[in-house]
C-alpha cells in the first residue's frame, strides 16, 4: 500500500533494483534493535541505501559518523559531540573516559562508556559510512557497541568496502552490482530522452551494473538517440594499450566502437568483410553476450581518434553486415564522402524507424546527415527544416537555430514560411510572451496554406492558451479535434465546445494541453492520463507543469513543488523561459505568501487563483472574491471553472449572496454539461454553501460521496471541512467531529497549513500544554520555518546572519522539543505544535 504521506514520496531516496536490500533494512529499523554491515564494491550504492534508511526512519534520533582524520578516537569524538546532551546520564568515570579519551585509554572502558552513551540516547539510529576510512580505535569502540547492543531501540548501520575486513565479525548485507532490470531503470531515470534499447543493454553490460559507473558515463550514452558516439577520455594505461596494438587489432577495436549496440555477431561479420582476425584485444575488449569495452571511455576515444578514411572503412563493413534497415542506412551514410543521393535517401526513408528507436534526437541526426549528403538545394533545404523541427522536439534549440542560420540559397515559398514558423517557435519558447504567441499563430496560419499544420498547429494554440492570447477563427487553422474544439470555445464559449472537446480527448495525444482540456471538462481520469504520458524532451517543461497542477488537486503539494522546480530547471537547460504556474498555488495551499512576477496569461491567472484560495482558507473572503472574479472574467481554459468554485465560497462568506447565486448558476451550467463526479461533486458543494436547513447537509454528503470517487483530494478535504463547520453551526458538535478530524488529517498529510489551522480551530480542541511540549523560542521558530520550506543550513544562516553551525544547533533543539528526527516531519510537527509566539511561522 502506498505511503499516505505524499511528502515521503519526495524526501525518500529513489533506489532501483534494491527491493531485497530495502526490505531487509526497513525490517531492521522497524524491529528497533540490531547492527548490520553493508559490504560492497566502490560505487555499488552502499551510501544510497544508508540515505534510504535515514529518509524513512521515523521516531529515531539519527547520528552520522564520518571522519577523514586518522587520529585515535577522532570518529568517536564526533559521536560524543553529536550525543553531548546525554552525558549527564553516564556514570562520572564513564563520562570522563569519553571526554578525555586518548590512544592510551582502556579500550574496554571506552567501549562500555560508548555503549552506555548510545543507550542513553535511544531511540537512536547510528549511521557509519566508509568504515575503512575511520581510525582503528573508534571502529573498535563502535564494534564493541554493535556486539553488545543494549535492550533499547538502538540500530547501528555500517558501510564498508568489500575486502576491507574491518568489521568481519558482524552481521553483513552484501550489496551486489545492480541486476539488468535495476540498471536499466537507473539509466532511464538519468536520461531525459529516448535511447535505443540495444544501446542501453550494451551500456549496462559495459558499466557492469555499478551505479557510480552508470552515473559517470551516462552522458556518453544519448547522442543521436544512441546512433551517435560521444568522445572519451580514458586513463593513460588504456591509451597506451591501444597504441601498442597492431593494425588489425586496432581496426577491430574501431569497428567495435563504431557499433554502439555491442552486437557480437555483427562485429564478427564486419571483421570477416574487413579481412581481420576475430580476436578481441586483451584488457580492452570483452566479448560475451555483448561486445563491451573494459574502460567505456576508450570507445569514444578510439572512434574520434581515427582518421575519416578509417572510420568510413569500418562503417562500410558494418553497413554490409547489418540486418536492421535503419542501422544499415546509418552506417552506409557514414561510409561515404561528399553528396550521395542514395545514402541520403536511405536515411530519410528510415527517419520514422530511427525516431521510434531513439526518439527525436535520432530522427534529427538522420535528417541532418541526409541534408549534408544532398546536393539538390531545394531538397537539402527541406531536409534541413525537418532536422531543425526534430531538434526542437528533442529540446535542442541551439542546434535547431544553427541549422536554420546555415541555410543558404533561395528557398521555396513553403520553405520560407516553415523557416519563419520554426524561428517564431524558438522565439516563443525562449520568451513565452503574448507578442511571441501572436507571431507564432500568424506564422502557423501562413504555413497551413501549404499543408495541414499537424502538431505545429496544436503547439501554436497551446502557446495562445499559455499566454492568454485570443485564438478565435482566423488566428490559426484547426489541425485535429482538440484544436477545433479549442477554437470553437474561443469563438462561441464553453457550452458549444463541450461535445467536440470531449470527443477529441478520446484520441488526443498525452500532453499538458490535453490535460488542461480534461480539467476544463472536470474529467480527472482523463487529466491524469494526459499528463502521465511520455513527452519529447522539448515539451518536458510544459508537461511537468501540467503534472504539478494535477498534483496540487490530488493533494500532493510536495510532489507538485518538486515538479514545478524540475520544470524550471529543465526550462533553463533547454534555453526556454521558465514556467512557474504551480508555484503560487502551492504557496497558497501551504499558507505562504507568494512573492514573484504575475506574468502573462495562465501564469497571471494562477497567481489570481492562488489569491482566491489563500483568501478563502483564512476567511479573507473579500480579497478572495475580487481575485476569483478576475479569473472568471478572463474565461481561460480550466481555470475559469476552478475560479467559480472559489467565487461561490468567497461571495457566500462575504455575504454577497447575489454574486454567489450568479456564480453558482454559471458553475451549474458548466458542470451539468460535463456530468462527471468531480463536476457534480463541486456543484453539490457549492450548492451546500448557499443552502439552508437539512438540504445543506444532504448536499454536503452528496458532494463528499461524489468527490471520494475522484482523484481530487483537495476539494474533498475542503468539502469535509465545510460540512463539519456547517454541523457546528447547527449545534451538532458530536456529528461535526468526524468530518472535521478527517479534513484536519488530510490537510496535515498534504501540508496544507492554512486549511489545517482552520480545521483545528473548528475542532476547538485546546492547544498542547507547554509542560508537555516545550515552546519554541522566536529564533527556533524562524529557523524551523525556513528548514520546513527547504532551505539548507547555509541558506538559513545567510538569511538570519548566523553561522550554519548555529543553525544546526538550533535545529537539534527544535527536533528534541517537537519530538521529531528529520526535516521531513516539520510540516506535520508545526501543525500539531501550533507555536504561540508572535514569531511563529504561519
Amino acid at each position: 500500500m502506498p505511503d499516505p504521506n505524499p511528502a515521503n514520496a519526495v524526501t525518500d531516496v529513489t533506489l532501483h533494483g534494491r527491493a531485497a536490500e530495502v526490505h531487509l533494512l526497513d525490517q531492521l529499523v522497524r524491529d528497533g534493535r540490531g547492527a548490520l554491515v553493508l559490504r560492497g564494491a566502490p560505487g555499488v550504492g552502499k551510501t544510497a541505501l544508508l540515505r534510504h534508511v535515514v529518509a524513512r526512519a521515523r521516531g529515531y534520533r539519527v547520528v552520522h559518523v564520518r571522519s577523514s582524520e586518522t587520529r585515535p578516537y577522532a570518529a568517536l569524538r564526533q559521536l560524543c559531540t553529536e550525543l553531548g546532551g546525554v552525558f549527564e546520564q553516564l556514570l562520572p568515570h564513564q563520562a570522563r573516559a569519553l571526554r578525555a579519551v586518548t590512544e592510551d585509554s582502556d579500550p574496554f572502558l571506552v567501549g562500555v562508556a560508548t555503549t552506555v552513551l548510545v543507550s542513553a540516547a535511544a531511540p537512536v539510529l547510528c549511521v557509519v559510512d566508509d568504515v575503512q576510512g575511520l581510525d582503528e580505535p573508534s571502529v573498535r569502540a563502535l564494534s564493541f557497541v554493535a556486539r553488545r547492543l543494549p535492550e533499547r531501540r538502538v540500530v547501528l548501520l555500517f558501510a564498508e568496502r568489500a575486502g576491507a575486513g574491518v568489521l568481519a565479525d558482524l552481521p553483513e548485507l552484501v550489496v551486489p552490482e545492480l541486476c539488468r532490470a535495476g540498471a536499466r531503470a537507473l539509466v532511464e531515470s538519468l536520461v531525459a530522452e529516448p535511447v535505443d534499447e540495444d544501446v542501453v543493454d550494451r551500456f549496462v553490460a559495459e558499466t557492469r551494473g555499478n551505479p557510480r559507473a552508470i552515473r559517470s558515463a551516462v552522458h556518453a550514452l544519448a547522442p543521436a538517440g544512441g546512433f551517435g558516439l560521444a568522445d572519451g577520455n580514458p586513463d593513460a594505461d588504456s591509451r597506451e594499450r591501444v597504441l601498442r596494438l597492431g593494425s588489425a587489432s586496432r581496426t577491430l577495436l574501431l569497428a567495435a566502437a563504431a557499433d554502439p549496440t555491442g552486437d557480437v555477431a555483427l562485429l564478427w561479420r564486419a571483421a570477416t568483410r574487413l579481412g581481420i582476425p576475430t580476436v578481441a584485444p586483451d584488457g580492452l575488449l570483452t566479448v560475451g553476450e555483448w561486445v563491451t569495452f573494459t574502460d567505456p571511455a576508450v570507445r569514444g576515444w578510439v572512434y574520434h581518434g581515427a582518421t575519416p578514411s578509417e572510420r568510413r572503412t569500418v562503417h562500410r563493413a558494418l553497413a554490409d553486415a547489418s540486418t536492421s534497415a535503419d542501422r544499415r542506412a546509418w552506417h552506409h551514410a557514414r561510409s561515404v564522402a561528399g553528396p550521395d543521393p542514395a545514402a541520403a535517401g536511405g536515411l530519410v526513408a528510415q527517419v520514422s524507424s530511427a525516431r521510434q528507436r531513439g526518439g527525436p534526437s535520432a530522427a534529427a541526426a538522420f535528417l541532418r546527415v541526409a541534408a549534408a549528403l544532398t546536393a539538390d538545394p531545394a531538397l537539402r533545404a527541406e531536409r534541413v527544416l525537418a532536422a531543425a523541427a526534430a531538434e526542437l522536439d528533442a529540446g535542442q534549440p541551439g542546434r535547431a537555430l544553427r541549422l536554420l542560420d546555415a541555410m543558404t540559397g533561395p528557398l521555396e515559398p513553403a520553405q520560407r514560411v516553415e523557416a519563419a514558423r520554426l524561428r517564431a517557435w524558438l522565439t516563443f519558447t525562449s520568451t513565452r510572451t503574448p507578442a511571441a504567441a501572436e507571431a507564432l499563430l500568424r506564422a502557423t496560419h501562413q504555413a497551413a496554406a501549404f499543408g495541414p499544420p499537424g502538431q505545429a498547429g496544436l503547439d501554436a494554440l497551446g502557446a495562445a492558451v499559455l499566454t492568454g492570447v485570443d485564438f478565435a477563427p482566423g488566428s490559426a487553422s484547426p489541425c485535429d479535434g482538440l484544436a477545433a474544439g479549442l477554437m470553437l470555445r474561443g469563438a462561441d464559449g464553453f457550452g458549444a465546445a463541450v461535445g467536440p472537446l470531449t470527443a477529441a480527448l478520446e484520441t488526443a495525444r498525452p500532453s499538458w494541453l490535453a490535460g488542461l482540456v480534461a480539467a476544463e471538462l472536470w474529467d480527472d481520469q482523463a487529466w491524469h492520463r494526459a499528463v502521465s504520458g511520455a513527452a519529447d524532451p522539448g515539451a518536458l517543461p510544459d508537461v511537468l507543469t501540467g503534472r504539478a497542477l494535477f498534483s496540487i488537486h490530488t493533494g500532493n503539494l510536495t510532489g507538485a513543488a518538486a515538479l514545478d522546480d524540475e520544470a524550471r530547471t529543465m526550462s533553463a537547460k533547454l534555453g526556454q523561459a521558465p514556467l512557474s504556474h504551480a508555484t503560487p498555488l502551492v504557496a497558497a495551499w501551504r499558507g505562504q505568501e507568494f512573492i514573484g512576477p504575475a506574468g502573462h496569461g495562465l501564469a497571471r491567472t494562477c497567481v489570481e487563483l492562488a489569491t482566491a484560495v489563500a483568501g478563502n482558507a483564512v476567511g479573507d473572503h473579500s480579497r478572495a472574491l475580487a481575485a476569483a472574479q478576475r479569473v472568471v472574467e478572463r474565461d481561460e481554459v480550466a481555470t475559469a471553472g476552478w475560479a467559480l468554485v472559489e467565487l461561490v465560497e468567497a461571495a457566500a462568506g462575504a455575504g454577497r449572496l447575489g454574486v454567489a447565486d450568479n456564480a453558482l448558476q454559471m458553475l451549474v451550467d458548466r458542470t451539468d454539461r460535463c456530468g462527471t463526479d468531480w463536476a457534480l461533486g463541486a456543484q453539490a458543494r457549492s450548492r451546500a454553501l448557499l443552502a439552508e436547513g437539512p438540504e445543506a447537509g444532504l448536499l454536503f454528503r452528496e458532494a463528499i460521496e461524489r468527490l471520494a470517487r475522484t482523484k481530487i483530494r483537495t476539494l474533498l478535504a475542503r468539502t469535509r471541512l465545510g460540512h463539519g463547520e456547517w454541523l457546528r453551526r447547527q449545534g451538532r458538535d458530536d456529528e461535526a467531529a468526524g468530518p472535521l478530524r478527517a479534513a484536519y488529517g488530510e490537510f496535515l498529510r498534504m501540508g496544507a497549513t492554512a486549511f489545517a489551522d482552520r480545521a483545528q480551530l473548528a475542532i476547538g480542541e485546546p492547544e498542547t500544554p507547554a509542560t508537555t511540549t516545550p515552546a519554541l523560542t522566536p529564533q527556533e521558530n524562524r529557523i524551523a520555518a525556513l528548514a520546513r520550506d527547504g532551505l539548507t543550513n547555509s541558506e538559513i544562516g545567510a538569511a538570519l546572519s548566523i553561522s550554519p553551525r548555529t543553525v544546526e544547533y538550533h535545529l537539534r533543539k527544535v527536533f528534541a522539543k517537537l519530538r521529531i528526527t528529520s526535516r521531513a516531519e516539520l510540516h506535520v510537527a508545526f501543525a500539531e505544535h501550533r507555536p504561540g509566539t508572535e514569531d511563529a511561522p504561519r
